[in-house]
């Protein structure tokens, strides 16, 4: 066997060039770090899985070494106190030099935690001992290059700059890779991203550096052995993240950030997950969400992820929709109508992993579901748009953004329709909100405006409060500080008085008093507009309105794009901002006739609030 002359090299900068500490790619996974490193590391397990008919398994298991089991920790430390000899000279920002401080009091430490990332029923990386003859191997495109990819469509991972999330997660950004193949090749090699810095001997270095054969750079021949409690047998890849975040409830933040994006795979079959010994498979699933439901987080951390298995599950009544958009059916929406979900659609492509949640929708009731990306061409399609974390799409990474947007635009309608449709058959068409009165046809006809038939105001189901329901003496009442308290506003039942405001732009409501109609009607003409059609029987001097979608549990604020109030005598433009219109003095007894549109083209259930100051 030939000699190995190891140990830690950086690359000479001879132009003396300067790499800062600064690394947008290691950047870009910061703000989730391990979330990201779940994600990056499960689609790039699941893309090289060998038996299709067994699930692939990914493993994290903490650790300690010493420092004596630091590869070269002789050298990493010279490297380290060069790096703040070197970065000293800054005045300003002192970041650099503090990073290096911290990552010195680590590698002086007597213990240094890390993380090993080790997966199964994979073929390993193979092209190690190709160097760089072979930029494309796997070996080459995870270890040793940046923003290449060349991985086939269908699949998740492209060793692009997702492999920094590794780094971002790291307190001296250090991690070795170790692999075997599936032709029993056995490789490693470490890898330090910093900055640049001043040898003793004047040199000056890059920002990154490697734990490898000292000739060329290449790797090392053999198995790397950090976690002493760990020796492979099979195909696969170990990733040691070195001066691992400690992270505070590591346990909840790793399962639930798997299953937030993973639930889908591991639901299927292809995907477990191991983490220090504690595993999460499918035929635990089911446990494992039952204890989330009991959890003191449940609403913060976990409320999406037992939606989506409960959907999966068929626990709730689960209303299909299939759509074409390249193949016959290719796309399949598994949705719930149902007070207290959470308003939003996950996004799944075929391997199991969630893109992103789809919030927005506007929609009178509370919902929550799962699209499947299910054929070939359209997981080809929409992979390529996915941006480098893999969260979204976005249509400026195609060949053609504009037929992009179209497209995605087309999955989004049939969202909506989709949701509209299903509103349509669980609400009553007549469904009236307890306290509204309905103006009489004939006052709207009055006025010179045709609804559009099917197009009628249909509120929505309000759950039953406790409270005796007593006649109404005043119609003013004063809300306090307009009943928002924190986090998500409560559904107002307009008319009743009992609710608190919609989610305007006024923050301030002290000094507003809120005012009920008698009569009250709402709905959208064959133009687009929303006509509102409402009487007091008291005068209010400075008086504004403010319009919303309302939910079963929250309501969603809409921007409003022109406001109108209708007379005898013609039309007035009305002041308006966001959500709100003033409509200044309103007199008693007088049917008021106010038209609006929204910056949204579409046919919403729309509910109001009245303030006067």
């Amino acid at each position: 066997m030939e000699k190995q002359e190891l140990g830690w090299k950086f690359e000479e900068s001879k132009s003396g060039d300067v790499d800062g500490l600064n690394n947008g790619d290691i950047d870009t996974f910061k703000s989730n770090h391990l979330l990201s490193l779940a994600k990056e590391s499960a689609q790039n397990s699941l893309d090289a899985q060998v038996d299709k008919n067994q699930p692939v398994l990914l493993e994290f298991n903490t650790f300690y070494i010493s420092q004596e089991d630091f590869p070269d920790i002789g050298k990493f430390k010279e490297i380290i106190n060069q790096q703040i000899k070197f970065w000293q000279i800054t005045q300003n920002d002192k970041s650099a030099v503090n990073f290096f401080r911290d990552a010195q009091e680590i590698i002086y430490s007597d213990k240094i935690f890390c993380l090993r990332i080790s997966d199964f029923n994979t073929t390993g990386l193979e092209g190690s001992r190709d160097g760089r003859d072979n930029i494309l191997s796997n070996w080459w495109k995870l270890v040793r290059s940046k923003g290449v990819s060349d991985n086939d469509p269908l699949k998740g991972g492209s060793f692009g700059i997702g492999k920094h999330a590794s780094f971002a997660c790291s307190k001296i950004r250090t991690a070795f890779y170790s692999t075997k193949d599936i032709d029993g090749i056995e490789s490693y090699q470490g890898v330090s991203i910093l900055a640049s810095y001043d040898t003793p001997e004047g040199k000056r270095t890059k920002g990154k550096g490697y734990y490898c054969n000292q000739q060329d750079f290449s790797c090392i021949k053999g198995a790397l052995h950090l976690d002493k409690e760990f020796h492979r047998t099979t195909p696969g890849t170990d990733i040691f993240i070195m001066g691992f975040v400690d992270e505070h409830r590591l346990k909840d933040e790793i399962f639930s950030s798997i299953l937030s994006s993973f639930l889908l795979a591991i639901y299927n079959g292809n995907l477990k997950f191991k983490l220090n010994g504690e595993t999460i498979e499918k035929n635990n699933l089911g446990e494992i969400i039952k204890e989330y439901k009991n959890s003191v987080y449940a609403d913060l951390d976990y409320k999406e992820i037992i939606e989506d298995y409960e959907i999966l599950e068929g626990n709730l009544d689960v209303s299909t929709y299939n759509f074409s958009i390249f193949e016959e059916n290719d796309v399949t929406l598994k949705v719930v109508l149902e007070p207290g979900l959470s308003r939003r659609i996950g996004m799944f492509r075929n391997n199991g992993m969630k893109i992103f949640n789809k919030k927005g929708i506007r929609l009178s009731s509370d919902f929550a579901g799962v699209l499947l990306l299910e054929g070939d061409k359209i997981n080809e399609y929409f992979r390529k748009l996915e941006n480098p974390k893999h969260d979204n799409w976005e249509p400026d990474r195609s060949n053609n953004p504009k037929e992009a947007e179209k497209t995605i635009n087309k999955l989004f309608t049939f969202l909506r329709e989709s949701l509209k449709e299903l509103e349509n058959k669980i609400l009553p068409e007549s469904e009236n909100i307890e306290g509204i009165d309905s103006l009489p046809d004939e006052e709207i006809e009055e006025e010179g405006v045709e609804p559009i038939e099917g197009l009628e105001f249909k509120p929505l189901k309000v759950r039953e409060l406790n409270i005796i329901k007593k006649v109404r003496p005043k119609i003013k009442i004063p809300v306090g500080d307009g009943g928002r308290g924190k986090g998500k506003t409560p559904i107002t039942n307009p008319g009743s008085g009992l609710g608190s405001s919609g989610p305007g732009k006024n923050k301030n409501k002290n000094s507003i008093i809120k005012v009920i109609p008698e009569k009250i009607k709402i709905f959208q003409d064959k133009n687009g507009s929303y006509n509102l059609f409402f009487v007091l029987t008291e005068k209010s001097e400075s008086i504004k309105c403010e319009v919303f979608i309302g939910g079963e549990q929250f309501n969603e604020s809409v921007e409003i794009k022109k406001a109108s109030i209708v007379t005898n005598d013609g039309s007035r433009d009305l002041q308006f901002k966001g959500n709100e219109i003033e409509l200044g003095t309103i007199e008693s007894n007088s049917p008021i006739h106010i038209k609006f549109k929204l910056m949204e083209d579409d046919n919403w259930a729309l509910e109001v609030n009245f303030y006067d100051n």
